[in-house]
């Protein structure tokens, strides 16, 4: 009797285990009974070793690496008043997100080894800037762009194909479904605003006015000259993502709409969907909206900048600024949609198959004797356009030309 309730006390406080030879025989069975019913029934329990954390979780990450660039300013307050004030200048934050983005970007498919590298270079060129609205805007572009790749990419992969790699690796493959961008498209995406990003930082020695009208240097261009303002920067940024926003929304969700695209030279004729110059009221919708988002991004920063930054030599925007930025990069993201749609229309080839019914994504140097080289019974027919530039370059011109066309109507309403 003594040994059993010695027993169960021993039970109470965990140690069973170790003393149950004590126990009587009938004692020793019920114990063993009780002991495989409960590993049996009773869940494990995680330990912190089991947590989930940011390493298997990169949205969290990155919002976090958000939060950090949006306190930039004030960081770099902090580190011009502290020892460290020579760090300051190496932006180190951005740094950190920049090398994030692009090997967030390779590891999900969305870029090449090329592309993930160069993609860190453009945006640490970007980012490392005093104006926090230039890295904002790569990053918004950035995100809502790889959304909108990935959104209903099952049903796009139906109406679109994919030229092959001109020398497929013989590596394990990496699932690409969300573009596998290489250096060239990064920098297509990307020249123009990286080099206005570059003139500010290297212009505008100390404190910075983002929308400021004070000439920092000239430009001669065909004997004209052109006076370099902070502001005529801050626009060509801008008007340059305003023009990629929308271009990528309309050219991934327009794709998607119920009604048949029509071509923009030719509004009579209807085309396939995906076909380039191929526009729809959808597409057109979401080009704008992609420029309106940019707009609210930009104007989100510049609220940012002048509270935690202010440049003693000029004034916060007011409403009416806001409401003008906005709208003209709303109109950014349309005309360089339909800018890009109209050359897309004339200086970029289309190619069709009426038996799969889909649209070629490449050019005609892929194609062997008008056929797929992975489909040999699969012949490929001309929908429109001349073989002169292909996707990179027509989005290259497109989104330059918006940036210069933003910057001269911005000239006249600001």
């Amino acid at each position: 009797m003594f040994r059993s309730l010695v027993s169960r006390l021993l039970t109470v406080v965990g140690h069973r285990d170790k003393l149950t030879f004590a126990a009587d025989p009938s004692t020793k069975k019920q114990l063993v009974l009780e002991k495989e019913h409960r590993a049996n029934s009773d869940p494990p329990i995680p330990t912190q070793a089991h947590k989930p954390h940011f390493a298997s979780s990169p949205p969290q990450l990155l919002l976090l690496l958000l939060l950090f660039h949006l306190a930039c300013p004030l960081a770099t307050s902090l580190l011009h008043s502290s020892p460290f004030s020579s760090m300051s200048d190496l932006y180190p934050v951005p740094l950190g997100i920049a090398a994030y983005l692009g090997y967030s970007g390779y590891r999900k498919g969305s870029l090449s080894l090329s592309g993930a590298v160069t993609a860190s270079l453009v945006g640490y060129a970007t980012m490392a800037n005093p104006f926090v609205g230039y890295g904002l805007t790569l990053i918004t572009f950035y995100l809502v762009g790889s959304k909108a790749t990935k959104f209903k990419a099952s049903v796009k992969a139906k109406l679109e194909t994919h030229s092959p790699p001109d020398s497929p690796s013989p590596q394990k493959q990496r699932d690409t479904s969300l573009g596998n961008r290489t250096a060239v498209q990064v920098l297509c995406n990307s020249a123009t605003a990286v080099a206005a990003c570059i003139a500010v930082r290297v212009l505008s020695r100390g404190q910075v006015d983002p929308l400021g009208t004070r000439s920092l240097s000239e430009v001669e261009v065909g004997g004209w000259r052109w006076g370099v303002t902070s502001l005529g920067l801050t626009l060509v940024v801008a008007g340059h993502y305003a023009a990629c926003m929308g271009d990528t929304l309309a050219s991934e969700l327009g794709i998607l709409s119920k009604t048949q695209p029509r071509l923009v030279t030719n509004p009579f004729r209807k085309v396939p969907p995906g076909t380039n110059g191929g526009v729809s009221p959808l597409g057109l919708t979401v080009s704008a909206l992609g420029g309106t988002l940019i707009g609210v991004i930009t104007s989100i920063s510049l609220l940012i900048h002048y509270r935690f930054s202010p440049p003693s030599f000029s004034t916060a925007p007011t409403l009416q600024t806001h409401v003008k930025l906005i709208s003209l990069l709303t109109a950014s993201g349309l005309f360089g949609s339909l800018l890009d749609s109209i050359l897309g229309a004339t200086l970029q080839q289309t190619l069709y198959n009426k038996s799969s019914k889909k649209i070629l994504i490449g050019q005609i140097t892929d194609v062997l004797d008008a056929k797929k080289q992975d489909d040999p019974n699969a012949a490929w027919e001309k929908v429109t356009g001349w073989n002169v530039l292909d996707n990179n370059a027509v989005n290259f011109v497109a989104s330059a030309l918006t940036a210069v066309m933003t910057v001269w109507v911005g000239s006249k309403v600001f």
